[in-house]
């Protein structure tokens, strides 16, 4: 009876608390220390994998650009479509009637 007593008194005064949390407060330090750090990594984490779509998302929106704009130029560079603007700018420039040759220089 007097053990029970005793338990009880110790549970409702909190020397049973106050003895586990003095003997343990490494260890509670420890674990809160690894929490917070378990915490900020996880953020931070969270953080780079939203830049990261981001960038991904900003990536194709230029790759599609890209490409059409290399399109255009193609499109462009067809010998036909630049007769046509010589022709529109009125510009005094013929297409050649010879084909193109090598000049050879020789070695002294």
């Amino acid at each position: 009876m007097l053990n029970k007593k005793k338990i009880l008194t110790t549970l409702l005064d909190g020397t049973l608390l106050s003895d586990l949390f003095s003997r343990h407060i490494k260890f509670i330090f420890v674990l809160t220390l690894l929490t917070l750090i378990h915490i900020t990594n996880r953020m931070n984490a969270e953080k780079i994998y939203i830049e990261i779509a981001a960038v991904k998302s900003e990536n194709k929106i230029l790759q599609t650009a890209a490409a059409l704009s290399l399109s255009k130029l193609m499109f462009a560079s067809k010998e036909s479509e630049v007769l046509k603007l010589v022709k529109e700018k009125e510009l005094k420039l013929y297409s050649p009637s010879k084909p193109p040759y090598t000049v050879y220089i020789p070695k002294k």
